[in-house]
């Protein structure tokens, strides 16, 4: 009876641990991912701007690559002329770029607050999931936007 007791404790106790994974955050971590956050969407990369920058180099109409990209997500098949083909690949070269450049964003961010890029990824995925955890950072949000 006792090896049993110890054994439900043992498996009981590892339970816990996995369910307070959470706890692996403090306030000043919360601040930090805030602050990171605000600043990754106020000064962060634009894709509105890359769009315009690839429509302007290419020559061709935005509602014209609309066209192209909608028909490529519905699988129809169209004959494209060497300069929308030539603006299709500056587009998925522009959407590489941006990728990039968002993640070295995202590095050079957490590098200046002192927080992993793995802690940022971890809170930003409970911010994106969970609806009270959002709601939590609300008044973090505020007090960075009025810091600004």
């Amino acid at each position: 009876m006792r090896p049993a007791a110890i054994i439900f404790l043992l498996l009981f106790s590892i339970v816990l641990a996995a369910q307070n994974s959470d706890t692996l955050y403090n306030e000043s971590d919360l601040q930090t991912f805030v602050k990171i956050k605000s600043t990754s969407v106020t000064s962060g990369l634009n894709i509105d701007s890359i769009i315009q920058e690839v429509v302007i180099t290419s020559g061709i109409s935005i509602d014209r690559l609309q066209e192209i990209i909608k028909n490529g997500f519905n699988e129809k098949s169209e004959i494209l002329t060497e300069s929308e083909k030539k603006s299709l690949l500056l587009f998925q070269d522009a959407q590489t770029n941006y990728a990039k450049n968002k993640r070295a964003r995202l590095m050079y961010l957490c590098k200046k607050e002192n927080m992993s890029v793995e802690k940022y990824e971890f809170l930003h995925t409970k911010f994106i999931k969970s609806i009270s955890f959002q709601q939590s950072l609300v008044p973090l949000f505020k007090l960075q936007q009025a810091e600004r």
